[in-house]
């Protein structure tokens, strides 16, 4: 079984040689956002660090758990 892998370089999910849909991409093909245009960089930068932190606590829980 392929395990997922990120890529930091890229800020890129992989399940073996397939790249996975962001989470922004996946908001956008449900329909709950179309465009973050608009949007204050600082509210973006503060929401891109609380995602960071809510995934290695993802993380961590899943290799824990």
């Amino acid at each position: 079984m392929n395990a997922v892998r990120f890529d930091s370089n890229t800020h890129s999910y992989f399940l073996g040689s397939d790249r996975l849909p962001s989470v922004t991409r996946i908001l956008r093909i449900a329909g709950i956002t179309k465009s973050f245009d608009g949007i204050d960089p600082v509210v973006l930068e503060n929401a891109r660090r609380r995602g960071e932190r809510i995934h290695a606590l993802c993380e961590r829980i899943d290799k824990t758990g």
